[in-house]
């Protein structure tokens, strides 16, 4: 497959999309590509037989709005329909997951969140009388709730929908 530079214009974005970026996350793609626009020709706009995109709709609308004239493509005229619709997702799923601390060890010095990389944070909910307290802790995955129970003691834990919740009780106000 060849990276070809074409006229933005012939690029059209995919109707179909179930993919969509708002507010400061697309302003934030806007600046990365003006920024450090060689990513574009290492990592190209697929498009179909038709020029519609299979991979990269937010990609050129950030390069609409970037004010660039031209964008590299990829074409992938070989693909069936149910190919296609399988590229879409697929191309736009996240596999993998950040390890938090491999990016402060090793990219603590970089703008992460300006890169586009969302800094995670604990949600936590205090209650208390004045003699004890509780503190409950909603985790975004297994991994990070297995985390957390390895470090500190858990006294419940339940999964409330897609989320896991630990409390921890003390009688120890001045823990905190």
């Amino acid at each position: 497959m060849n990276i070809e530079i074409i006229d933005i214009k012939k690029v059209k974005g995919n109707s179909s999309n179930p993919r969509i970026i708002k507010d400061e996350k697309f302003m934030s793609l806007v600046r990365s590509i003006k920024e450090f626009p060689e990513m574009l020709r290492i990592r190209p706009i697929v498009v179909d037989e038709n020029m519609v995109v299979l991979g990269g709709n937010q990609r050129l609308k950030a390069c609409h709005a970037a004010g660039m004239k031209e964008v590299p493509i990829i074409r992938a005229s070989e693909l069936s329909e149910a190919q296609k619709k399988e590229f879409v997702i697929k191309d736009n799923v996240s596999f993998g997951q950040w390890d938090d601390k491999a990016l402060q060890e090793d990219w603590g010095d970089v703008d992460l969140e300006g890169w586009g990389i969302e800094q995670k944070e604990s949600k936590m909910e205090m209650s208390g009388n004045g003699e004890s307290c509780s503190i409950v802790v909603y985790f975004e995955s297994l991994d990070d709730r297995e985390d957390f129970v390895t470090k500190a003691p858990i006294s419940v834990s339940k999964k409330v929908g897609k989320k896991w919740n630990a409390t921890y009780e003390t009688n120890d106000i001045n823990l905190f």
